[in-house]
């Protein structure tokens, strides 16, 4: 009766499978001639091989437990116990592979973009003063790439991918009535908090947690700090930094 139960069959042709034999491809067990040669992530809609394990973005095809996750915006940030959150970027993915590691992935962009790019801005602005006086032209005010196109530029150069291992976190707060999670582990060699949203599944992945990291899993207030009034006083500040200069390179002219 026990070995019995213990059968198993290809749900799309029947074949009896053994116990290492077969995959789950979504809610379906299939035998190896009925596999598709390629599968579709039900989180970000990735085509991959069907002999991948992980996706791109972190879902594990594997243990098929896999949650899309928001990070916060450039226009504002998560806080937690009044420290604020890392900034992470999308995609994001909270996958749970089949050995039970809690796993964080999305992209990061390192600390220090702002000062090289002003670096950048300032040698630019330089060289173009230097070409300018070559070619005869009288000093004063010439156009280069500003700050935000080095910014932008660098940006994109210096983004990278990780994966945070959420396994070891320190302490873990759940906020159910905004669907957040914020982690208190180690990232880039130092302790700060990880959080991200869940809209879809929350109560899923918020078990999983739970079961995971019980003891140091507990019910809180993750709060969203806006940054728009700051960009908008930068914005009007450089504004007006740069009528200023219009009005003084003109006078001097």
């Amino acid at each position: 009766m026990g070995q019995a139960d213990d059968i198993r069959h290809c749900d799309t042709c029947g074949a009896t499978l053994s116990p290492t034999e077969g995959r789950l491809i979504g809610d379906r067990l299939l035998c190896q001639a009925c596999m598709p040669s390629t599968m579709k992530c039900p989180v970000c809609g990735l085509i991959s091989p069907i002999s991948t394990a992980r996706c791109d973005c972190g879902y594990d095809f594997l243990s098929g437990r896999g949650w899309k996750v928001n990070f916060a915006t450039f226009l504002g940030g998560f806080q937690v116990k009044g420290k604020r959150s890392i900034q992470l970027l999308k995609p994001g993915i909270l996958s749970l592979s089949d050995k039970g590691i809690l796993q964080l992935s999305g992209r990061f962009d390192p600390p220090g973009s702002g000062w090289m790019a002003l670096l950048a801005t300032i040698i630019t602005a330089i060289v173009f003063a230097f070409m300018a006086l070559a070619r005869g032209y009288t000093p004063g005010f010439y156009a280069g790439p500003g700050w935000l196109i080095w910014y932008l530029i660098i940006v994109l150069i210096r983004r990278e991918k990780v994966s945070i291992p959420l396994q070891n976190s320190e302490s873990v707060v759940l906020d159910p009535s905004s669907r957040r999670m914020g982690f208190r582990t180690n990232f880039t060699a130092k302790d700060c908090w990880v959080v991200f949203e869940i809209k879809d599944g929350f109560e899923e992945a918020s078990k999983c947690v739970r079961t995971l990291l019980s003891s140091r899993c507990s019910n809180g207030k993750i709060g969203y700090k806006s940054r728009l009034p700051l960009i908008i006083i930068l914005a009007i500040m450089a504004t007006a930094l740069g009528l200023l200069a219009w009005l003084i390179i003109s006078n001097w002219r």
